[in-house]
């Protein structure tokens, strides 16, 4: 077929119920006249895309040196970095499991020196005012280099004026017992409060000596108390022989009281003979902690005041004689 033919071709549409007719002339082409064509195109675009062909360049002749191939420039990749949650917890990360343990320990370490900052078991600061003196320890601290000794038991016939429950009742009754010019003490053992009113060479004389008592409204009665033994460190050398002293001294000053109290004559004699053989009655303790001290100064006192007696027979230096062995005592049986 040399040309197309066009035929006619009719189309009814239907419109509220009217039908119209419409004609459209459709183009039918030869399909043998297009398969030339197709390949007269298909001929043509071989011719075109034949092009020469450029090799490189053979590789180095003889002799010449190859030449090493080197990177210019290289730039990395950017990696694109993922975002984490911070607040996002992530299991089985050994890093953040130790860093926890660290915090927490550290927080420990810190908790424990504020606490052991704040809680020191020092001594606190004073609250004194500027020229107010403030008041010292009751003993200086133990040499820690010092030697344990053993302080020997021993008993002493009393003049014991009452026994209380009670610490408070024991010290009221105590001041009654001043003001009406005796000597008294009190003591604890064995959970319970002693009142002492003077010491003897023993107990028959401390009931004669009782007498007085009664006779100024005071209850008393004679017995003997049993001073026990106990172990003592951190002493010195002179501390631990007047310690090994104390006792046998404090017994021969009792007997030499509880006979001046009886109207006994007391023999200056005796007294002298005492001083010689107890330097503490002369110099008091070298070198001593304070409440070593101080127990060495009362028996040194009752020393002093039983010479007054023997000299003036004052009363009253009986009684401060009597008083310092009383106070001896209860540092005596005190002591640690």
């Amino acid at each position: 077929m040399d040309k197309s033919k066009k035929d006619k071709a009719t189309i009814t549409i239907k419109i509220n119920g009217e039908e119209k007719q419409f004609q459209e002339e459709l183009v039918v082409h030869d399909w043998k006249e297009a398969k030339t064509e197709s390949a007269a195109s298909a001929e043509a675009l071989e011719e075109d895309e034949s092009f020469d062909w450029v090799l490189p360049d053979e590789g180095p002749q003889n002799g010449e040196e190859i030449k090493e191939f080197k990177q210019i420039s290289y730039v990395p990749a950017v990696t694109k970095k993922t975002w984490i949650n911070p607040r996002q917890k992530q299991s089985g990360s050994p890093a953040m499991l130790v860093s926890i343990l660290l915090a927490v320990l550290t927080g420990l370490l810190l908790g424990y020196v504020m606490l052991h900052l704040f809680t020191s078991k020092d001594t606190p600061a004073s609250s004194a005012g500027i020229g107010e003196q403030t008041s010292q320890p009751d003993s200086q601290p133990k040499d820690a280099t010092g030697q344990t000794m053993v302080l020997k038991a021993f008993s002493v016939p009393i003049i014991q004026a009452g026994v209380f429950e009670n610490g408070d009742s024991a010290e009221s009754i105590s001041s009654e017992v001043h003001s009406k010019g005796f000597p008294a003490a009190v003591i604890q053992q064995d959970g319970k409060y002693y009142l002492l009113a003077g010491v003897a060479g023993s107990v028959e004389d401390a009931k004669q000596a009782g007498n007085d008592f009664k006779n100024n409204q005071i209850d008393v009665y004679a017995k003997s108390i049993e001073i026990p033994s106990k172990t003592v460190d951190g002493v010195s050398e002179s501390e631990k022989a007047f310690l090994n002293d104390s006792g046998q001294l404090f017994l021969s000053l009792s007997q030499v009281a509880g006979n001046a109290s009886l109207g006994n004559t007391l023999d200056s004699d005796s007294l002298d003979k005492l001083e010689e053989k107890y330097p503490v009655l002369k110099n008091g303790v070298d070198k001593a902690n304070k409440k070593i001290a101080v127990m060495g100064s009362q028996l040194k006192q009752s020393f002093d005041e039983l010479k007054k007696f023997s000299a003036s027979k004052d009363q009253k230096s009986l009684f401060q004689a009597q008083q310092s062995l009383l106070d001896f005592l209860k540092g005596y049986m005190e002591y640690k």
